[in-house]
């Protein structure tokens, strides 16, 4: 296990802001999400995954900088937390957009590679074996 409990809920907040449409994921689907994310993230290099909790942990405290709100992004409500991701992305200052754009990347491909997901986007056929593998926990050991 790559996250410690603190991390899976920022983690949980910051999907939920960025996948939050019409057809918002479950809280189950979300749960499942941060499973998958920590699988993911297991076999990676001690140092990368030291540098990519220091950037979840410094989203924590960053809505007093963009938002000017004394409260963790995770208290945030969906809507500050989808309007200060935009902030990010915008930002004139680099490191914030880079924070970003490192979790908007890896978190999109993974949500985006699960089979709901593609079956909602029209993907037609069983998703490849090599997603299976990814998404263990949500479609179950026996696929």
């Amino acid at each position: 296990m790559t996250f410690a409990p603190r991390h899976r809920v920022l983690l949980r907040a910051l999907a939920e802001a960025m996948f939050s449409h019409a057809a918002s994921p479950s809280s189950q689907r979300l749960t499942a999400f941060v499973d998958d994310v920590d699988d993911f993230l297991s076999p990676v290099s001690a140092f990368l995954r030291f540098g990519l909790l220091r950037t979840l942990e410094l989203l924590a405290i960053l809505p007093l900088f963009l938002l000017g709100k004394l409260a963790l992004f995770n208290g945030l409500s969906v809507d500050d937390r989808v309007r200060m991701l935009t902030r990010m992305e915008r930002s004139a200052f680099w490191p914030i957009t880079l924070i970003f754009i490192g979790w908007k990347t890896m978190l999109t491909m993974l949500f985006f590679e699960h089979p709901d997901e593609l079956r909602a986007l029209g993907y037609p056929g069983d998703a490849p074996a090599s997603l299976r593998r990814c998404h263990t926990r949500t479609l179950g050991s026996g696929q």
